[in-house]
């Protein structure tokens, strides 16, 4: 009898296997959502990166992660491997930037299970898209959002209008067009970073970080203020002309320091903000 309650623990120990789930995000601080269909698995974290994946062995998924903020910070992009724990309640893995070798160790707690999720947490992907470009439009009734976007090779610009607020981003592309990751100023002078996916609705998803009073970027400390990030779901409207989608790009900005060194009020052209503004990412 004892031997047998071994072997089943035993059984049970080993056999821990990645399903549908929510899991914490000590890289961001939000949550970690992923879903699983087949070999399949898709996620998005803490309003800023999604996943693309594939299960093996059950215990066992590897893919490819992508952060908003292409052109203005460093490993936006890369690769991971991440391994379920015996016990299904953490995971522990790696890892590695794009733009770097080095690997960083990754690892989260489990928060939920299947009720956690949804395939709009997950962010999942149109399989059948070839790119996010096109003209999106929504009017939630307290807001309104206009997107045109349009994709060149691995780049994209977008012209939209958030109620009433003209904006530009440009950025580039990964996952065959599906998805764009860039940077944003608006002419109200606020400025972020943005992820755009195709959704398997064919609408578009939006992730968005904008900066604080203070200029910076803090998924940690603004985690839990709506006003500086958000996750927007934008229907489909037909195409997007070339002159649609360059609209707006008198706003286009290279990176952060183009709008902190133009935020100058003292006119002495020294350079210098004189609102002391600065900018931080809670970033690798």
């Amino acid at each position: 009898v004892l031997s047998c309650i071994l072997l089943c623990f035993v059984v049970v120990s080993v056999n821990a296997q990645w399903s549908d789930s929510s899991w914490t995000d000590t890289e961001f601080g939000g949550i970690l959502y992923l879903c699983f269909d087949g070999n399949t698995v898709e996620g998005a974290y803490s309003e800023f990166g999604l996943l693309q994946g594939t299960l093996s062995n059950s215990d066992v998924i590897t893919g490819n992660f992508y952060d908003a903020g292409a052109g203005e910070f460093s490993c936006v992009t890369g690769n991971f491997e991440l391994e379920i724990s015996n016990d299904g309640d953490s995971f522990s893995g790696f890892y590695t930037c794009e733009d770097d070798d080095e690997s960083y160790d990754w690892s989260e707690t489990r928060v939920g299970g299947a009720s956690s999720v949804s395939s709009t947490s997950c962010a999942i992907l149109d399989s059948s898209s070839s790119s996010i470009a096109g003209s999106f439009t929504n009017n939630y009734g307290s807001y309104s959002f206009d997107v045109d976007v349009c994709v060149d090779d691995d780049e994209y610009n977008v012209s939209y209008n958030f109620d009433g607020v003209d904006g530009y981003e440009t950025g580039r592309t990964f996952e065959s067009g599906r998805v764009g990751s860039g940077i944003y100023q608006n002419e109200d002078g606020s400025y972020g970073a943005s992820i755009y996916f195709i959704l398997e609705s064919g609408d578009l998803g939006n992730f968005f970080w904008r900066g604080d009073d203070n200029g910076e970027i803090d998924t940690f400390g603004d985690y839990n203020n709506s006003v500086n990030h958000g996750y927007d779901i934008i229907e489909a409207n037909g195409d997007a002309s070339n002159s649609d989608c360059a609209e707006n790009d008198y706003l286009e900005i290279d990176d952060f320091d183009d709008v902190i060194d133009n935020d100058d009020d003292d006119g002495d052209d020294d350079g210098n903000d004189d609102d002391d503004a600065s900018y931080s990412t809670i970033l690798s």
